[in-house]
């Protein structure tokens, strides 16, 4: 019997700029870390490609989840976008999760 692979698929989309896809199989950690780390990789690329088309980078981040994503709603990954703002990466910061 042939059996289809079963995958964790996490991505992170910043719109007008940069959409990166992480696909990890099934028995990869997907935890909080490996959504900041994805959160700060895409953040990195933005970063990147405003230099390469010499643009101001956007000042703001909406970070916006659905009520599935347990690994984004905790205290962790809020101090780390906390600490955007406050060491100056950011001027604004707020999130859009849906809580049902």
């Amino acid at each position: 019997m042939i059996q289809r692979p079963k995958l964790k698929i996490h991505g992170c989309w910043c719109f007008g700029h940069v959409l990166r896809l992480a696909i990890l199989e099934e028995g990869s950690f997907h935890g909080s870390s490996m959504v900041r780390e994805l959160l700060s990789l895409t953040l990195e690329d933005v970063v990147q490609e405003c230099a390469r088309k010499g643009k101001p980078c956007p000042d703001t981040v909406i970070i916006v989840g659905d009520n599935t994503v347990k690994e984004l709603k905790n205290g962790t990954n809020l101090l780390y976008a906390a600490s955007l703002v406050n060491h100056g990466h950011l001027r604004h910061l707020g999130d859009c999760m849906e809580n049902h």
